[in-house]
């Protein structure tokens, strides 16, 4: 009766009600995906939504979106088809958490959609009486609760994250919970409490987005000559095959053991291994930067992976196809890059924080998200994150014709037959937009209907700020729209009424992407909305993934079929072998994720200890009983090998560890005056460092020692824990090299990296008391003679 009694309320038809909804156990009743004690929050809670939208926004959300709003505030994904008002969903979810008392993070893909959505769904929320921030970019914005009429107002980070509903994209949350783990003031540090996230398009973010980690870097020290050498060795010397190998399915690179042997021919060493080599510039860390190089020309490709602006290169985001300006490749491809196109040399980066969009969104209490294609990967956001999907179903008859594949032998007959099938739209007056995979292959397009003198507009990384205006009249009679993968999400392209009678907006595919879902993203973009359209598309056997995962297969079928040169076909077999070639793209894709997922559990414990060390140490007022816990943990360690075996080689090694951190002068004292046991070691190694810190504390007064400490340990931490990711990514590349040879590799990495843990609790631990033991005051006018 419950769920009878909601119905009436927010005026959904019981039947309705039952057909709305179709969960993963094939349950009917939306009352089975609620929890009965949330049930208070429900009715009076909708009807009041309903009619403060109906005031403010001139909007009545559907039966549809009300229940999709529900699955979201249960923690459910929802599987909502594109153009059916995912925003104003997410909003009845927002506004439910909001009266029981649960602030919410909205989550775009980016930040276009969440200035977008935060304006848009903004005066609804003020009129409610809900706070609302948006974070774009390192600025922050609030509503103004004095102002009658809602707007956003700059505001500091704390003050936004303070807010009930906060908008942003998944890179802006994350990054400011990096930054914020690299503060040396608690006063910046933003309380993110991670209480309940809604992810829109979570496909595209817990999915898509998650093979590549979110990275803050900051410039090494390191030399450049080995890039240098490695790049005219790999422009006149090695050969593919015969001195490397390229595994094109993951974009990786293995020099075999005849490279590595004419390596060290050129460059006259007996072992390219040998740790001796360390010391020489070019040499050291050589392989890896020989890696690159190759990469660098045979995997990496302009106007497809990135871009040159200014003399610099631009990476294009994989997915979005927007520019990633403050971003560089890492390991030493950037570099690797620039000397391919002869541009200047930039320092190599190192990283200084990490986490996968997995692990971050997983810190959430409650986690829901929505999507036009969700359902495609259910049974992933089931092992991965214990989630069920639930289906909406279209308030709107589907009213979009999606024809067959137009499959060609070559590229340059599908580029020719794209023309002219492009010509023959335009002149009906039916808009077209074009999908293509990559800048490079827009361009190409868009060079050819300027030769038989069709208008156009392109749209792709180098135009990313003109997208909304270029895609606002993408749905006009005659408009020609090329798109290079960013008309895939969160568009709405409107179309005018006599667009509608021609038979709506045709979209046309160049090439298909690896993934299914985000084919349909694309076809997505037409027939929103009970409108008409029409999709379409157009691919050659010299497309990228056909020829790495079916590409012979496919030209075996085709061959049987008897094409002509310049002819295309249309054949549910072809068609079904290229659906195999995608369905094996995405079991390949998802052991990668689902691999970094198990590794990054490891990694996480780590990040998750040290990120809480820095924040004790950044909130104890007194730092005594912190460097007391150091002092005791650091002898420990050194007299436990000590004590294994006793013998004077390691009672000398022991007192010259005593004596970097006390000094060679009192060990020698100590020394010469008794002979000594372990047990006096260690009570008089402790007694001697406290005296060392007391004596340290009231030179530089209390005060500032707690803060000269703090400042030093963390210096110190942030330092380690780089060395740390450096040395998680080494032992993962080893991981890679023998993935199908160990099925324990997970267990051996664990011990491995726990190994690694410890070894940086030592050296945060020994080198912050090494380091507050050797400062020393200076005056002010000796610090300006040393200056």
């Amino acid at each position: 009766m419950a769920g009878l009694f909601i119905a009436v309320l927010v005026n959904v038809q019981p039947y309705c009600l039952k057909q709305s909804i179709k969960l993963k156990n094939n349950l009917s009743d939306l009352y089975s995906i609620l929890r009965v004690s949330e049930m208070q929050y429900f009715i009076e809670g909708l009807v009041c939504f309903k009619e403060t939208c109906k005031r403010t926004l001139g909007e009545i959300p559907y039966d549809e979106q009300l229940c999709a709003g529900m699955a979201l505030f249960s923690g459910k994904i929802v599987d909502m088809p594109n153009g059916e008002g995912k925003t104003l969903s997410g909003a009845v979810a927002a506004f439910l958490k909001y009266i029981a008392n649960r602030n919410v993070h909205m989550v775009t893909a980016n930040e276009y959609l969440a200035k977008r959505d935060a304006e848009w769904m903004g005066p609804l929320y003020h009129s409610l009486g809900i706070t609302v921030a948006l974070l774009q970019d390192k600025k922050y914005f609030a509503s103004n609760n004095d102002s009658d009429e809602f707007q956003l107002v700059d505001c500091s980070n704390t003050k936004a994250y303070n807010c009930d509903v906060i908008y942003g994209s998944a890179n802006d949350y994350i990054f400011n919970y990096l930054r914020d783990n690299l503060e040396i003031d608690i006063e910046q540090m933003v309380d993110t409490n991670f209480n309940s996230v809604i992810i829109d398009e979570i496909d595209s973010i817990l999915i898509d987005e998650a093979r590549t980690p979110c990275v803050i870097s900051k410039d090494s020290q390191s030399d450049k000559e080995r890039f240098i050498l490695a790049n005219q060795i790999m422009s006149e010397i090695l050969e593919e095959i015969n001195d490397y190998f390229i595994n094109y399915k993951d974009k990786t690179i293995e020099i075999n053991q005849c490279g590595i042997s004419k390596l060290e021919k050129i460059l006259n060493v007996s072992n390219i291994y040998d740790p001796r080599l360390l010391k020489d510039n070019k040499l050291r860390g050589f392989i890896p930067a020989m890696e690159n190089a190759i990469k660098a020309y045979k995997l990496y490709h302009e106007d497809i992976d990135y871009f040159i602006q200014n003399e610099n290169v631009v990476i294009i985001d994989e997915l979005t196809g927007r520019p990633r300006y403050n971003s560089k490749f890492g390991g030493g491809l950037h570099q690797a890059l620039e000397l391919k196109h002869e541009l200047p040399l930039s320092t190599e980066t190192v990283e200084i924080a990490k986490i996968t969009f997995q692990k971050y969104f997983q810190k959430y209490k409650a986690l829901s998200g929505m999507s036009g294609t969700a359902a495609y990967d259910e049974a992933e956001y089931d092992q991965l994150y214990g989630k069920d999907v639930v289906c909406i179903p279209s308030r709107f008859n589907k009213l979009r014709i999606d024809k067959n594949d137009l499959i060609y032998r070559t590229k340059e007959e599908l580029y020719e037959s794209a023309v002219d099938l492009i010509q023959r739209i335009n002149r009906t007056g039916q808009p077209i937009l074009i999908g293509t995979l990559s800048l490079a292959a827009a361009e190409q397009l868009a060079n050819r209907l300027r030769s038989v003198s069709i208008r156009y507009e392109l749209l792709h990384a180098k135009h990313h700020m003109m997208e909304s205006e270029i895609l606002e009249n993408a749905g006009k009679i005659g408009a020609v729209t090329i798109a290079a993968k960013m008309a895939g999400r969160g568009t709405d392209i409107k179309i005018e009424s006599a667009v509608e009678r021609s038979g709506g907006l045709f979209v046309l595919g160049i090439e298909r992407q690896e993934s299914r879902r985000i084919d349909s993203q694309l076809k997505g973009r037409t027939a929103r909305h009970g409108k008409p359209g029409v999709t379409q598309f157009a691919l050659s056997l010299e497309d990228e993934f056909l020829l790495i995962f079916g590409g012979e297969v496919i030209g075996r079928m085709m061959e049987k079929l008897g094409m002509e040169d310049g002819e295309a076909i249309e054949n549910r077999l072809i068609s079904k072998a290229i659906n195999n070639a995608q369905n094996k793209v995405e079991r390949h894709n998802f052991l990668i994720r689902k691999n970094l997922y198990e590794y990054d559990n490891i990694l996480d414990k780590h990040r998750n200890e040290i990120y809480g060390l820095r924040k004790t140490i950044l909130i104890q007022e007194d730092a005594f009983d912190s460097l007391n816990t150091i002092i005791t943990n650091i002898i420990n360690r050194k007299l436990i090998f000590f004590n294994r075996k006793l013998s004077k080689k390691n009672f000398e090694d022991l007192l010259r560890d005593i004596s970097y951190l006390v000094g060679q002068e009192i060990v020698n004292s100590f020394v010469s005056r008794k002979q000594l046991l372990k047990k006096e070691v260690f009570v008089w190694t402790i007694n001697v460092l406290i005296g060392l810190i007391e004596k340290k504390k009231k030179e530089i007064g209390s005060g500032e020692f707690s803060n000269l400490f703090r400042f030093i340990t963390l210096q110190t931490i942030d330092n380690c824990w780089s060395k740390h990711l450096l040395a998680i990514d080494t032992l993962k590349s080893k991981m890679s090299m023998n993935i199908y040879r160990k099925m324990d590799f997970i267990d051996w990495y664990n011990i491995e990296s726990s190994k690694l843990y410890d070894s940086l609790i030592e050296a945060i631990e020994a080198e912050s008391l090494a380091i507050l033991l050797r400062v020393k005051l200076v005056e002010q006018g000796q610090l300006q003679e040393l200056s």
